[in-house]
């Protein structure tokens, strides 16, 4: 069930932006939204460490009014004005305060824009998008900054996501998010997922090596083939059987995962006329034979990919001395859906 959505929004034109696409998810999942702005303190007085005076209150009060002010006319839209909406307002640390509103409030999902410097002055997006891809404890769906005028997402169409997969129960676990989000942007249309395996080609080291290795790339395709095949029967047998879902798939060999992932949904959207779909995966596949998932591939996505990118952070916890025997990792994602 996706009952809540947190959106941080920062005072600037991506506010109306991201709305729409808020609002649609929202009404589909009949969720209640919080709109949250944190201000940071200002960035002068941590420059010096021996600093120990308080912050003046007349400008952080001076911001949180002003913000405050704008959630209120947000929440008053027409776009949100049938929904359960409260607002938020917050100083300190924006990373944090965000996972303190994400746990105080039973958060199962945020939405934000990549950007956000160019709003009330010291109200901060910017990097926040990329820490929360690597801290927040539930999955988050950035959305990209788009030309004033232009939608995120094109109406009455469906919404695809491009999910990669490196064969790791872990890169699995984006897949009940991304189908339950998929299907309910879609509505009353069935979601819409493209699985997409890349596999890194291998190359031989003499040319008498050519013959083996040739052969090996092609076992390798076929292995991802079979193993997308079946990812594709257990998301619909098993996983999510009564929801309306379209699922393609596509094998890429490819030595840079994440151009040959945004490629891919280049071409996805291009098929859909319009801007339609976005990129989902974990930042983490450890188990995976091919282990490329990691999070240097979603940071590579999240700065120059410009679609929607939906990330569900997998936790890594090492063994510890003492405790006998323990496998070298083991990895779980929080999110509010069950999963396979």
């Amino acid at each position: 069930m996706l009952g809540h959505i947190l959106v941080p929004l920062d005072g600037s034109h991506r506010d109306e932006q991201i709305l729409p696409m808020v609002a649609r998810l929202a009404r589909a999942a009949h969720a209640r939204v919080t709109l949250i702005t944190i201000i940071a303190l200002p960035s002068e007085y941590y420059a010096y460490p021996m600093w120990s005076g308080p912050v003046p209150a007349n400008m952080v009060e001076r911001d949180a009014q002003e913000a405050e002010e704008h959630l209120k006319h947000l929440k008053q839209s027409q776009m949100l004005r049938d929904l359960e909406v409260t607002i938020s307002v917050f100083s300190g640390f924006p990373v944090q305060e965000l996972e303190d509103a994400i746990e105080r409030e039973h958060v199962d999902l945020v939405m934000m824009c990549s950007h956000g410097d160019v709003g009330f002055k010291r109200l901060v997006l910017g990097s926040v998008a990329q820490q929360m891809v690597r801290h927040s404890s539930v999955p988050v769906l950035i959305l990209k900054e788009q030309r004033q005028g232009q939608p995120m997402l094109g109406k009455g169409m469906p919404f695809q996501f491009t999910v990669a997969l490196d064969g790791s129960p872990g890169a699995e676990s984006v897949l009940h998010i991304a189908a339950t989000l998929s299907a309910l942007l879609s509505a009353p249309e069935p979601g819409k997922l493209h699985l997409l395996r890349v596999v890194q080609p291998i190359y031989a080291v003499a040319p008498q090596g050519n013959e083996t290795v040739s052969q090996a790339n092609v076992k390798a395709m076929e292995e991802a083939e079979a193993y997308l095949q079946d990812v594709t029967k257990r998301i619909l047998l098993q996983l999510m059987p009564d929801t309306l879902l379209d699922i393609t798939m596509s094998v890429r060999t490819d030595e840079d995962v994440a151009t040959a992932l945004m490629q891919v949904a280049r071409e996805d959207e291009a098929r859909m006329m319009g801007p339609s779909g976005g990129i989902a995966l974990a930042t983490h596949g450890r188990h995976g034979v091919p282990r490329w998932l990691l999070g240097s591939v979603t940071e590579h996505v999240l700065g120059h990919a410009s679609f929607p990118l939906l990330i569900v952070r997998q936790e890594t916890v090492e063994p510890q001395e003492g405790h006998g025997e323990q496998p070298e990792h083991h990895e779980h994602a929080y999110h509010p859906f069950a999963m396979f």
